[in-house]
């Protein structure tokens, strides 16, 4: 099964959004009493992969997805 380069890239974007948010939830948590710092930095670690994985999906959907048909 072959995906379109669009929908690599979307996939892309999408760990991207959830990097980010991973990011500043991570921050966040970190300001908020009881809480267990290495969930924090946890979070923002694990966000900063997803935003690194984004990139390299975004940047090698040329090669990994099939282009769109035109009718």
């Amino acid at each position: 099964m072959n995906f379109r380069t669009v929908t690599i890239e979307k996939s892309g974007e999408t760990c991207i959004r959830f990097g980010e948010a991973s990011v500043i939830g991570g921050v966040a948590t970190l300001f908020v009493q009881n809480f267990p710092v290495g969930v924090s930095v946890g979070g923002v670690l694990g966000g900063i992969a997803l935003i690194w994985v984004g990139l390299l999906v975004f940047d090698r959907a040329d090669r990994w997805g099939e282009k769109s048909r035109e009718v």
